[in-house]
């Protein structure tokens, strides 16, 4: 049990300035569900695992390569600090290419945390999804990093910028930015009313270097739904590929590509959007 050499070790690496602490390789560390305080300290992961416990203060840095740093481990406040400009879900032991990991489930672990959580190259998976975005969400490229959404309900959607449904008073302001990333959604049955990214109540947004791809099968309109749209103009019928659902104001939509029953549907509440 390495818990109280951890302890000690964190105590006494607060007394140097610009500290760090080492978690070396092979070892597995179990934090017994304790907090750790790490205020001011760089912990550095060279193989090592923290495991059971939380962990917060101030001023805290984590430098990482994109391998499982932690398991069952949550981060306590925001302003995290990752010395190599990214944090990456496979810290929380996330695999690529590999459908029973859903990003749905370690996207929030780090979103709100760290200004930049990023999507290497690779294929990530989602079937929950409605997750919000908060500071940035990278991909190494969107021919590079791609999404497989499986959603398993109508009327839902991926990602959010920004409170959805949100008014005035409730506007994230943060700037959230997704970029560099394919977002492929598939079915299993008909699926209606599914948005890949919405923007909701949010300050001046980022949609940049995104391809969207909504053309399976049971995504795309049948012709009594394509019919129905057209006399009507409802799109509950149909998918689409960017959403405005919120009080937004100054989004900024560059290269980005749509393919879906519906490219943009932008709502009466919003303030400037620049294509």
């Amino acid at each position: 049990n390495d818990f109280v050499a951890l302890v000690n070790a964190v105590e006494f690496t607060k007394t140097v300035k610009d500290s760090v602490l080492i978690i070396p390789s092979g070892s597995i560390i179990n934090l017994v569900g304790s907090t750790i305080d790490i205020s001011n300290i760089t912990l550095k992961f060279e193989g090592g695992i923290l495991k059971n416990g939380k962990i917060g203060g101030i001023h805290k840095r984590i430098h990482a390569p994109k391998i499982q740093i932690f398991d069952n481990i949550e981060l306590l406040g925001d302003f995290w600090i990752s010395v190599t400009g990214s944090a990456h879900l496979e810290w929380f032991g996330l695999k690529q290419n590999d459908p029973n990991y859903d990003i749905s489930d370690y996207y929030p672990l780090l979103s709100g945390k760290f200004a930049v959580v990023e999507l290497g190259e690779g294929l990530y998976f989602a079937k929950k999804g409605e997750l919000q975005v908060k500071g940035t969400l990278k991909g190494a490229s969107n021919v590079a990093a791609n999404i497989e959404y499986h959603p398993q309900k109508d009327n839902t959607y991926l990602f959010c910028l920004g409170v959805l449904n949100g008014d005035f008073y409730s506007r994230d302001y943060s700037q959230p930015t997704i970029e560099g990333i394919t977002i492929a959604t598939f079915a299993e049955s008909r699926r209606k009313g599914i948005s890949a990214i919405i923007v909701g109540a949010s300050s001046e947004p980022v949609i940049r270097d995104i391809r969207i791809r909504q053309n399976d099968p049971y995504l795309l309109m049948t012709e009594s739904d394509l019919n129905n749209f057209v006399s009507t103009r409802n799109p509950s019928v149909a998918n689409i590929g960017i959403e405005f659902r919120g009080d937004s104001e100054l989004t900024n939509l560059t290269n980005v590509w749509i393919y879906s029953d519906i490219a943009v549907k932008i709502s009466n509440f919003i303030d400037f959007v620049q294509f």
